[in-house]
């Protein structure tokens, strides 16, 4: 075990986890939150699906490019520190696009929110797997990850409920706003974890060494780089074919989030704690297995109602989020304690611009018909569906290092 996670009472861990949780709350509902406004920016912007495609894609080669860059610097510093400068620089951002007056004004600044945010959530991740030991690790990502199901539930019909009534602004304000409160939280209740000396010591390329010349690490980095791209092939582009192509409201894309965010927010701790239980990689196989049918399925909707279509896409985001809990607890059991924030970092960086690689994909694939439809959606199904298929045999080869 860590140095650090020794430090901490149940009562104290408990309380880390539900605050890394609401940061990472922020940066998903930030994220996920341009994809249902995608028909109304589309619309507002007078933008072909292919530049949509570009607004998700540029915060995650942001992320990913800003994670490459902070590697070697990450584990030199307070997690606490680190975490609370980049979260600021964040909240500003997101705070800013709010006030985005043009489309090149809204996609440099999700270049700098995805920045900010990439580098947020690889400090959230490390400071996890610091302060949890490996063998409760998978149900503490499993609380940390039901951050991605209050998203759901809440923050994107929100967001989708601001932006019906106030415009699509209102959902960056909104969310600016609430991160300041969740910043003041922060600042008080994470805990200063001093880094290992040895970390903080070596030079910059002895870290970059450490990070980068580890084969096991490789695994890692593409095991988790196909599992992102084949959810992001996919994921971006469910509420405009939900809107276009099976005939959903804009008015009621909110339910779709919120029936499967309440679902997920019960499933994932519950994987997580079957992950520990029953092991990290046979959980994940498991999970990725199921997702296979939901992942055609969803891609290959016709014209039917919200009540049909509900059951669908809930079971999808069952599935897609019950790998990330596994997924993401065996991927921090593959490096040693002392390099984990730049090791994650990479990870991050390298999941991110798979993610925007996936988007880029999904807007090439697709086309739209004059009578607006998307077409070619199975397509991007189908490339999901090979992809995560790859992912499973990355996954299979990662073996765990000695985490003391």
């Amino acid at each position: 075990m860590d140095a650090s996670s020794s430090s901490l009472t149940p009562q104290r861990e408990r309380l880390l986890l539900i605050v890394l949780a609401l940061v990472q709350f922020a940066h998903v509902v930030d994220f996920m939150i341009i994809m249902p406004l995608g028909p109304r920016l589309m619309l507002d912007f007078g933008i072909s699906p292919g530049r949509f495609g570009a607004l998700v894609s540029a915060y995650t080669f942001s992320a990913g490019i800003c994670g490459f860059l902070a590697a070697p610097l990450l584990d030199r510093f307070k997690r606490k520190s680190a975490l609370l400068f980049s979260f600021s620089g964040f909240i500003l951002a997101t705070t800013l696009c709010g006030f985005s007056s043009s489309y090149e004004w809204l996609l440099c600044m999700r270049i700098v929110a995805g920045c900010f945010g990439g580098m947020s959530s690889s400090l959230i991740f490390a400071t996890v797997a610091d302060a949890v030991p490996l063998e409760r690790r998978g149900a503490a990502m499993g609380i940390v990850m039901t951050s991605f199901a209050l998203a759901s539930v809440l923050g994107v019909p929100m967001g989708i409920f601001a932006a019906n009534h106030l415009g699509w602004r209102a959902p960056f304000l909104i969310l600016g706003g609430l991160s300041l409160f969740l910043l003041a939280l922060a600042a008080q209740a994470l805990p200063h974890v001093q880094r290992a000396p040895r970390a903080v010591k070596e030079s910059l390329a002895a870290s970059l060494k450490a990070v980068f010349g580890v084969p096991q690490h490789w695994l890692a980095f593409g095991f988790t780089s196909t599992l992102m791209f084949s959810g992001f092939v996919i994921i971006p582009y469910i509420s405009p074919t939900l809107v276009q192509n099976v005939g959903i409201r804009n008015e009621q894309l909110p339910y779709i989030y919120m029936t499967g965010g309440l679902c997920t927010f019960f499933t994932m701790p519950l994987i997580g704690r079957l992950a520990d239980r029953f092991g990290l990689f046979r959980m994940f196989l498991i999970m990725a297995i199921l997702s296979l049918p939901f992942m055609f399925i969803v891609t290959h909707l016709g014209r039917i109602t919200l009540w049909q279509t509900l059951p669908l896409t809930t079971l999808f985001m069952i599935c897609a989020s019950g790998r990330i809990t596994p997924a993401m607890t065996l991927v921090t059991a593959a490096v040693e304690p002392r390099h984990r924030g730049g090791f994650l970092s990479v990870n991050n960086a390298f999941q991110q611009i798979a993610m925007g690689l996936a988007a880029m994909t999904a807007a090439m694939t697709l086309k739209q018909s004059p009578n607006g439809n998307l077409l070619h959606y199975g397509i991007a199904g189908w490339i999901g569906i090979v992809v995560l298929i790859l992912s499973a045999l990355l996954a299979s080869r990662i073996r765990k290092v000695r985490q003391a």
